[in-house]
């Protein structure tokens, strides 16, 4: 099992311009694949929210995700500019795209951090309203990040 799970994520890698992925897994789960959790203008409560460093100064963000699983239709990963890492493109379903051109029409200026796997990896600023429904994250996945949100089903691993 681990050798194709290594096998899948080295195709991934190789080929990640190529790939659509549908997203997997169980979005009630205390730690999801991937969620985008919005700047917030004040710290509310410890319990409300965290901090991160961008460009040195502190920004505080809300631990509840604007964007999960639930929201994300599909992703397709490329080989980012950096070349050791991988991006993203995130094409949310139609709920989503309606909450992604709401939350950036009323958050202009302000900050998302995309969350893989229970770890941040990038930072995208809104500098305008988004109607596209696609959110991007450019670069710091891992290949084995995208290996935690790929779930094989038990026939094709009795397949082997």
């Amino acid at each position: 099992m681990a050798s194709l799970r290594l096998f899948l994520a080295s195709i991934i890698a190789s080929f990640a311009s190529f790939m659509y992925l549908a997203l997997a897994g169980d979005t009630k789960s205390s730690v999801m694949p991937i969620s985008f959790h919005l700047e917030q203008t004040a710290k509310i409560s410890e319990e409300g929210s965290f901090t991160m460093s961008i460009a040195n100064n502190l920004h505080y963000f809300s631990k509840n995700p604007v964007f999960s699983n639930e929201d994300i239709q599909m992703i397709k990963v490329f080989k980012s500019v950096d070349k050791d890492t991988l991006g993203m493109t995130c094409f949310l379903n139609p709920n989503g795209r309606r909450k992604l051109e709401r939350i950036s029409t009323q958050n202009v200026s302000s900050w998302l951090v995309c969350i893989v796997n229970g770890k941040p990896v990038d930072f995208i600023y809104i500098d305008r309203q988004i109607t596209d429904g696609q959110i991007v994250v450019w670069k710091n996945i891992e290949a084995a990040d995208l290996d935690k949100m790929i779930e094989i089903p038990e026939e094709d691993l009795a397949a082997e």
